[in-house]
Parts: structure tokens; sequence; C-alpha cells
């Protein structure tokens, strides 16, 4: 499998200052990389190991679960995740996701496809594996037939295909602006990259206006108190808005 290994997510949209998730973060070595490029990383994981390691390295983690983000709606620039949807109910996980960005704001994912499973199947040589292979199909198949997993013993573990990725994206108004899923094997898709974003809409460019006003107001209120020129206090905040507005990719 070596020519099917996982490659790192594409982190160069992520700009200094951006607050970015890490659904599923492990040790934190995706988190170090946001580190480097200067956003602030915050960790997800389910596994109190993990955490805890994760912690030591002195990054902002939180023990949970995809399918219950413990964070308040739009709190995040983006959100990454390096194949751990196969692990979760993920319909309510890309829900979730959807919930905690903000707009303009993306997030980035490797996810399995079919093609992992059957490359298992085709190369392994101890039966335990392709006994793994076989009821993660199984339990796939299933789970979306009727929306549950079958019991534990048959392992909790499903794949994802580009058109799953795109109606649980699209159906939480989330829009696929990338999809790579050239691993394959034997024609079907070994990894798959996604990227969702999260579009824009005229009320968030209203709510930003607003906010513009009444900083403005109150700001210029204060500027007759301490006798500055209304237009220079003006500008200064302006300037502030924008900056914060960019972040996300909202116009100025």
């Amino acid at each position: 499998m070596a020519h099917h290994r996982l490659r790192d997510l594409n982190l160069t949209e992520f700009r200094q200052g951006m607050r970015v998730l890490d659904v599923g973060c492990g040790y934190g070595r995706e988190l170090q990389r946001l580190a480097d490029l200067g956003c602030t990383p915050v960790g997800l994981d389910p596994f109190a190991e993990c955490v805890e390691r994760s912690r030591q390295s002195g990054f902002e983690t939180h023990q949970g679960y995809a399918e219950q983000l413990p964070f308040a709606d739009s709190s995040f620039d983006g959100v990454i995740s390096q194949v751990a949807l196969p692990y979760t109910n993920d319909s309510q996980a890309v829900s979730e996701i959807a919930r905690v960005l903000k707009p303009g704001g993306v997030c980035y994912l490797s996810t399995h496809g079919i093609g992992y499973y059957w490359l298992i199947l085709s190369q392994s040589r101890k039966w335990q594996r392709a006994c793994y292979a076989l009821r993660c199909i199984a339990n796939t198949w299933f789970y979306r037939l009727t929306g549950k997993k079958l019991p534990q013993v048959f392992g909790d573990t499903i794949y994802q295909s580009d058109g799953v990725l795109t109606h649980l994206a699209n159906r939480v108004g989330l829009e696929i602006s990338e999809q790579d899923t050239r691993h394959r094997f034997w024609g079907m898709p070994v990894f798959i990259y996604s990227a969702f974003r999260k579009p824009v809409t005229a009320h968030d460019r209203n709510s930003t206006a607003t906010i513009e006003e009444q900083l403005l107001k109150q700001v210029q209120a204060i500027s007759e108190a301490i006798h500055v020129p209304p237009t220079r206090v003006e500008n200064v905040v302006h300037d502030e808005v924008s900056r914060d507005a960019e972040l996300v990719d909202l116009p100025s």
C-alpha cells in the first residue's frame, strides 16, 4: 500500500490569526502545522490519551465527538479533519462542521473510499484484516440504507464516496470547492480529499455592515469627547472591521 499513502491536507488557505479546528486531532500533528502557519489551532478528539498528549504540546484540545462539537455557532475560520469521518455518523458530523464554521470559512478533510477496503482485501495476508475490510463495506451499505450501524462486533467504520460527501455538504448549505479522488485501486477511490466552503449570504453581509455602523456611532461619540476629528476615527474603525472581515472572506 506504499504508493497509496495518505497525503497531508492542504492548509495554504489558512492565514495568520485564523482560528482553525482539527476534528480528530490525535496527538496534535496537524495542530503543529497550523501553529507553524500562525493560526490559532484548536483540537478535538474522543480519546483521553490523545487529548492529554496534545495538551502537553501546548495546544488547546477538547475531548468530544464530531457529532456534537462543544463549540458555539460560527466560531471557527476553518476546520480540518484527517480520516476521522469514517469513524463517525458522517451526516451529523458534517452538519456540526457547517454549524461551527464562520461564513466564508473552509473545511479540508480526507476520508476513506471503498477502494481502501478492497485494497486491504487484495493485499492482506491476515484473515483478521480481510474480515475487517469486509465488515466495513457491509457496515457502510447497511448504514446508507437504514441510517444505523451494525452492532459493534461487526465494526462501526464506514467509507465515503464523492457523491455522498457532496450530498452531505449540500444538505447543510456547504459548497464543494474541491474534490480529489485520484488515489484509486481497481478504479475505486482509496482516499478522497475534499474542501467544503460555507458561503457568505446577504444576511451575513448586512450583519457586518450593521456592526460597522454601530462601532462608528460609538467611536464618534468618544471622538467628540476627546476632541479627535471624526474622519480620523472612522478610518481607524473601518480598517479594523475590514481586517476582521477579510479573515472570513467577507467583503469589506
